[in-house]
């Protein structure tokens, strides 16, 4: 894996480049996970950007909350305009599923380091002793 520690300082910006923009240079969409509940609109906010957006909600609420954020991304969907025509809007994802467990990412189909983007601004209420920072290390898509 090649980290910004190994790269010159004058290739810097090459490097960067390689991992900017709403498609990877394979051609595949990049990916944004948004953990925890709500009404999706951080998903569908992504997804307008072009990311493939997903929101896993592990709660004992979780198939309501899922059934709540399909609703949101039915009847609001068109407020969230595509903002680059050119790379389309991305596919939006509600799963129940455990954060601290691997059977969601299987059942979507995206591995454990399948993520350029993890958005959480509530994740402050979950301390280290849960393991937090070792599950978003691991999902998180490494810089190759």
């Amino acid at each position: 894996m090649t980290t910004p520690t190994n790269i010159d300082p004058k290739d810097i910006r090459a490097h960067w480049a390689k991992y900017q923009g709403d498609i990877r240079q394979d051609g595949e969409r990049r990916k944004a996970l948004v953990p925890g509940c709500g009404r999706g609109v951080d998903v569908l906010l992504f997804a307008s950007f072009g990311y493939d957006a997903m929101m896993p909600m592990a709660w004992s609420a979780a198939p309501r909350l899922v059934e709540a954020c399909k609703k949101e991304e039915k009847e609001n969907r068109s407020r969230y305009r595509v903002r680059d025509e050119k790379v389309g809007r991305g596919k939006v994802t509600f799963v129940q599923g455990d954060f601290f467990d691997d059977t969601w990412l299987k059942e979507i189909g995206v591995p454990r380091n399948g993520f350029e983007v993890i958005y959480d601004y509530t994740v402050c209420i979950l301390t280290a002793a849960v393991g937090l920072h070792s599950v978003i290390a691991s999902i998180f898509s490494p810089l190759v």
